[in-house]
């Protein structure tokens, strides 16, 4: 398994090269590979944007709930609670 950043480093490489004109075969079939991965990691978060909008909401109106003084604040923390979800490793 390639870590994000060796992935991306490669795939820039690669688009480069493709940019030149100089892409050998298994280069191409390399990049289709990783172009691929993107395709299919862009789909699953566009299909959890609706349940992160709903999860902020939830968020938010808890926040509100338990403490009426944050309210003018409750966005922002919740926006750092959703981010804070979205980096948990999931089991």
């Amino acid at each position: 398994m390639t870590t994000p950043y060796y992935r991306d480093d490669r795939l820039h490489h690669l688009l480069d090269r493709a940019r030149r004109g100089a892409l050998l075969p298994a280069e191409a079939d390399q990049l289709v590979s990783l172009i691929t991965t993107l395709e299919q990691q862009v789909a699953e978060l566009e299909a959890a944007a609706p349940t992160r909008a709903a999860l902020r909401a939830r968020y938010a109106a808890a926040i509100v709930a338990a403490y009426p003084d944050l309210r003018y604040v409750a966005d922002d923390l919740a926006d750092h609670l959703t981010r804070t979800h979205d980096e948990q490793p999931t089991t």
